[in-house]
């Protein structure tokens, strides 16, 4: 592996949006980092019925690691590598690194798929998507964030049931309360915490690993593209 090589893949890797679960929306706490198939397993999608496949892809195209901020943001370092080597590096190659990162980006997204049709039925994705959909999910996912960097007696393992309840109550009504207690209280509510440490844990281990396997290739592909157009990496 070339040192750009190896920088493009610490970028990529070292990304505040690829590990910090205080970015991630508070719905997908439990949903999004979910399980993802070996790579040998990845044709099976073809499996998945078109309603499921649009359920999931839009849940994560929700999540930040499938943002167009997380795309611009491992793009823009990238640049920064290759600027390192040529301060005069050409705009138009800010356009090529962002097309590729968003292509190998979605090629991931692609093996993340598989995994909701193994873990949920078409009806708990359809009960997952309605309350993902919801106004109060939408406030949690705003205010979650905020609530967490604000209170961070929320970590304390000693707060009583009472204590973090009267947190909460600063920040959300009764209502909404109830209407999140509800769903996670719901057969898949509770099946999505269930299997929610296993998915973390094996999401994280498969994805860094993807991104060593695909880093030279996509290296391989924007330097190719830079080559065809006469852009230099070097003086």
């Amino acid at each position: 592996m070339t040192r750009i090589q190896t920088q493009l893949v610490n970028i990529t890797v070292n990304s505040p949006f690829c590990c910090n679960r205080k970015l991630i929306p508070f719905i997908f706490i439990c949903l999004a980092f979910l399980i993802i198939y070996p790579v040998s397993s990845v044709a099976q999608a073809g499996k998945i019925s078109a309603e499921k496949k649009e359920i999931i892809k839009a849940s994560l195209l929700r999540s930040p690691q499938f943002s167009e901020k997380h795309n611009r943001n491992i793009a823009q370092r990238m640049i920064d590598v290759y600027k390192a080597g040529n301060p005069n590096l050409s705009p138009r190659a800010f356009q090529i690194v962002i097309e590729e990162v968003r292509k190998n980006n979605r090629k991931l997204l692609e093996q993340i798929i598989p995994i909701y049709d193994k873990f949920f039925t078409l009806k708990e994705l359809r009960n997952i998507s309605a309350f993902s959909n919801s106004k109060v999910s939408h406030k949690f996912n705003r205010v979650m964030p905020l609530m967490i960097k604000q209170e961070p007696g929320l970590k304390n393992p000693k707060l009583s049931a009472e204590q973090k309840a009267n947190i909460y109550k600063k920040y959300f009504t009764p209502e909404e309360l109830r209407s999140v207690s509800n769903f996670f209280n719901s057969p898949t509510g509770r099946k999505m915490a269930r299997v929610g440490p296993q998915i973390e844990r094996e999401v994280k281990q498969v994805r860094q690993s993807w991104i060593q396997k695909s880093s030279a290739a996509v290296t391989k592909r924007i330097q190719k593209r830079f080559k065809k157009e006469g852009i230099k990496t070097l003086p």
